[in-house]
């Protein structure tokens, strides 16, 4: 009885945390849509993850967190379960977290219309001048635009907001293209 009690419990609450998540993704999707900037009305953009992204990763890094340091918290709770599996599980699941929250907070692409660079910031929250003169190439596929910038790569995600934008701008600024494979 106790353990089809608490196997109840958790079902309730997965399922309250899906119907929350998903009420989160979708008003989210409706803000982001308002919030893309027309190439041309304006002459500068922020091209940005939509900020689910933290929303998203705090709890999974949060709940990700609470297995291993449950078995040091409560150590007579959690006696029966094996403490190296449950960091070899939650380990992958912090840093997708962690990740994807810095993602959200952090990663974003600045333009202006009328200047001859942009400022780029990494997940990390490193900050680069980028000339567009100084692109070698830039590439793009269906999920990913890529370009290369003194010997590094860097990467821009099409479900970006004002990704079009900055494609545009690479288009305007005769950033050469890549059709085939490099």
């Amino acid at each position: 009885m106790n353990y089809i009690q608490e196997v109840i419990e958790v079902i309730i609450i997965f399922g309250l945390i899906g119907v929350v998540v998903r009420f989160v993704i979708f008003r989210q999707l409706e803000i982001t849509d308002k919030n893309t900037v027309s190439f041309d009305k304006n002459s500068n953009a922020v091209v940005s993850f939509p900020s689910i992204l933290m929303w998203l990763g705090l709890p999974i890094t949060i709940f990700s967190v609470i297995g291993p340091f449950g078995h040091i918290l409560f150590p007579k709770i959690f006696d029966k379960e094996p403490i190296v599996e449950n960091l070899l599980l939650s380990s992958p699941m912090v840093l997708l977290g962690l990740f994807s929250s810095m993602s959200g907070l952090f990663w974003n692409i600045q333009i202006d219309k009328d200047s001859d660079y942009f400022i780029y910031r990494t997940t990390f929250g490193r900050t680069y001048k980028i000339y567009y003169n100084e692109i070698s190439y830039f590439k793009t596929w269906k999920h990913l635009l890529l370009f290369k910038y003194k010997r590094k790569f860097f990467f821009v995600s099409p479900d970006a907001i004002n990704y079009h934008f900055f494609l545009q701008m690479l288009i305007r600024k005769d950033v050469k293209k890549i059709f085939r494979r490099v």
